[in-house]
């Protein structure tokens, strides 16, 4: 799969394969998405370990080993809080940036002025809307009240 394709799997609409409860704090999983197309894709999540959050939106075969899946994969990765790291292009990142993770290689954002509508406000709660609206996810049944 090259870069034209996967930009096509980000862009189709996708929703949840079932109920989708925000995820509380200190905890971690994977939902299961459904794509317009027929195509399974998933949301890992990662919230509030070590005060950060962690979401993780993948364009892959679900049926594909572990050691296949990371090279194949199409994936956006938003940290929020994460420890400081280092990026081959830009340099070190700041604790909050977003990764558009390609199999011929990574661009990465800072969240800080990179979209004039999301991530302006770096809660919880906002920081999840945004990214699953980024991603082209469902979000018309979703209750975001009340959460962690």
């Amino acid at each position: 799969m090259d870069r034209a394709e996967f930009d096509k799997h980000f862009k189709i609409r996708k929703h949840f394969a079932k109920e989708f409860k925000p995820p509380k704090n200190e905890t971690k999983g994977v939902y299961k998405l459904i794509g317009d197309n027929g195509f399974d894709y998933s949301l890992d999540y990662q919230i509030g370990f070590l005060g950060n959050i962690k979401l993780e939106f993948l364009a892959t075969e679900t049926k594909q080993k572990l050691q296949t899946r990371v090279a194949q994969t199409y994936m956006v990765r938003l940290e929020v809080n994460a420890p400081p790291h280092m990026d081959s292009i830009t340099g070190k990142l700041s604790r909050n940036h977003i990764h558009f993770c390609y199999p011929d290689g990574i661009v990465t954002h800072q969240l800080e002025g990179y979209d004039k509508e999301k991530f302006l406000s770096l809660d919880y709660i906002n920081m999840l809307r945004d990214f699953l609206i980024l991603c082209n996810i469902d979000i018309s049944e979703i209750k975001f009240q009340g959460v962690v």
